[in-house]
């Protein structure tokens, strides 16, 4: 509320009322300016940043970072990706052709032996 207050008041000085205000407003804006990026950095940035740290804290002490190393966990990780393609498809306009050339693109390459997958026509 304090800083809602504070660009509400300093509206006048950014709309330059008055006489002399044209030397006044550009320290309005930057008033105004650095009320509202406070705002968003306190409201959003930290809190999310923390956020991000603690589960990174869990993280370690859980010891997940170990299932980096395993191959298995890269190989389910990456046959995951035309199921999630073949899901993206479903967006519309340009996304739409785009996932729809990266699952083509995917599925092409997809071959054992030389023969192709189950999943190919």
């Amino acid at each position: 509320m304090t800083t809602f207050a504070m660009i509400l008041g300093m509206l006048p000085v950014a709309a330059g009322l008055g006489e002399g205000s044209e030397t006044r407003s550009p320290m309005g804006v930057a008033v105004i300016g650095g009320l509202l990026t406070s705002l968003f950095l306190t409201l959003v940035v930290v809190p999310a940043a923390y956020d991000l740290f603690d589960d990174g804290q869990e993280w370690l002490k859980r010891k997940e970072y170990r299932k980096l190393a395993d191959r298995e966990y890269w190989a389910r990780r990456a046959a995951r990706v035309p199921d999630l393609l073949r899901t993206a498809a479903r967006l519309p306009g340009a996304v739409l052709s785009a996932t729809a050339r990266a699952a083509r693109l995917v599925g092409s390459r997809r071959r054992r032996g030389g023969k192709p997958t189950s999943d190919q026509p």
